[in-house]
């Protein structure tokens, strides 16, 4: 399965590290640009970065967490890097395991399971006292963390050089869809988990 990102969209991929583990971690937004000319692709990547650690908030995510910044991809491969190391303020308690992670729905208002998607974001504003043993995020966290998602989804719907946030498709079926325009996302009350083994 490859995603297709066709001309005039690309896919940012905001990367993260915890204390302690040397291997990135990241989710991927698609997003529609008004122009591919390198200098452009950069101002939507600084735009990004800047979506993220203002709209998010490093006061919202936990200190073992540090936002290295964001990459910019197009369908030939990385185009431009925003890597500005920015370590969460948001307190010390114990984080989740690094597999575990929060799922947030892409919902484009389109029928069909091919529009809508998901972002798997590693566990950066979860304590271990924030979820419970079935995997139920705590309400008033939950609200917390869509309240931030939703700044930060604003942030980045204004930022220079970006038209749309999109949905981009994959080549399994026979017709890919040309990317589908996001409306909303929404934040799962249940954690996730990657494929992703610990040893």
């Amino acid at each position: 399965m490859a995603l297709v990102i066709p001309t005039g969209f690309a896919n940012l991929h905001f990367l993260f590290t915890l204390s302690g583990d040397p291997d990135p971690m990241s989710f991927a937004i698609g997003i529609g640009v008004l122009s591919e000319d390198v200098p452009s692709l950069q101002d939507s990547c600084d735009g990004a970065y800047v979506a993220f650690s203002g709209g998010y908030g490093a006061g919202n995510w936990y200190d073992q967490w540090t936002f290295q910044g964001v990459r910019l991809e197009i369908a030939a491969g990385t185009a431009c890097e925003t890597m500005i190391p920015l370590p969460g303020t948001g307190g010390t308690l114990g984080t989740l395991v690094q597999n575990t992670s929060l799922v947030v729905k892409k919902l484009t208002g389109l029928a069909g399971r091919q529009f809508r998607g998901r972002c798997y974001v590693p566990p950066i504003s979860l304590a271990e006292v924030d979820v419970t043993n079935t995997g139920m995020i705590d309400s008033t966290v939950l609200s917390t963390i869509q309240t931030n998602w939703t700044s930060f989804i604003g942030a980045l719907a204004s930022a220079t050089n970006v038209d749309t946030i999109s949905l981009l498709h994959d080549d399994q079926q026979a017709i890919v869809p040309d990317p589908t325009e996001i409306i909303s996302f929404q934040v799962e009350d249940q954690v996730g988990t990657q494929r992703r083994r610990l040893r």
